[in-house]
């Protein structure tokens, strides 16, 4: 037999329509009975739900971010192996700089939180029982925002690691004391080497190609529909069927 809550519960689904990066919300009585008797003084309110548009969203613009060093760095092996092999690099050169290049790659990496805010209830105005994680939403657009300028600084964040005289090497040696050890610099911090100029001009050209699509078309059609809404909280009309849940409660004492 259908209860007044599970008829509510079809009104709802019904009436609200799918929009992107949002969940819907669930109605639920916080102060029933758990075997499900009816009580005098029903309260209804949205329960919380899981904002898995929003999430899946900023794997996806994480993802790129990897894929994108995933494709740079077996260019890098290449060229190195390939330096090592014609003996224009000696092996510490190479590997010195191999780890140089993977410094380069995390610095400043743009990298979304999509776990925090996964479990919301805030509700988007105006709309019928759809909620929205406001930690979530603006997790695609930060690592999309910064994807441009991350790539660009890969070679100058690799060229400013071989004379950087505050990171360490090792207990006695800063990269910069390592650098000119190795003959990659000379003591104006100007590259000298000629092939690891050529590997800084290589992951430049690489970081030019645009290759990390982070769209983020969820988080921009829920940040029209919460615009339109003006702001986020209660619906009138999600208000208005908690208040004739709660009215009609009353009809089946």
């Amino acid at each position: 037999m259908l209860t007044h809550t599970s008829i509510f519960l079809a009104i709802l689904a019904t009436l609200s329509e799918k929009a992107a990066a949002v969940c819907f919300c669930p109605i639920e009585c916080f102060n029933c009975r758990d075997n499900g008797e009816i009580i005098r003084h029903p309260i209804y309110k949205p329960a919380p739900c899981n904002d898995m548009e929003s999430a899946q969203e900023c794997e996806k613009a994480n993802w790129e971010i990897k894929d994108m060093q995933n494709s740079l760095v077996p260019l890098v092996l290449l060229f190195l192996d390939d330096a090592v092999r014609t003996e224009n690099m000696t092996m510490m050169q190479a590997g010195y700089a191999r780890s140089l290049v993977s410094l380069a790659l995390e610095e400043d990496k743009p990298e979304g939180d999509c776990a925090n805010g996964l479990l919301t209830d805030t509700p988007i105005k105006d709309t019928l029982g759809k909620c929205f994680s406001p930690e979530l939403l603006e997790q695609c657009a930060i690592v999309r925002d910064r994807v441009n300028s991350y790539q660009d600084n890969i070679p100058v964040k690799l060229e400013g690691f071989l004379g950087n005289n505050t990171m360490m090497y090792n207990d006695n040696m800063t990269l910069y004391d390592r650098s000119l050890e190795l003959n990659l610099i000379n003591g104006d911090r100007v590259v000298i080497h000629p092939k690891m100029a050529d590997l800084i001009e290589m992951v430049r050209f690489r970081g030019s190609i645009r290759t990390a699509r982070i769209r983020c078309a969820s988080f921009d059609a829920t940040t029209i529909e919460i615009e339109e809404a003006g702001a986020f909280g209660l619906s009138t009309s999600t208000a208005f069927f908690l208040t004739l849940l709660s009215a009609t409660s009353f009809l089946w004492l």
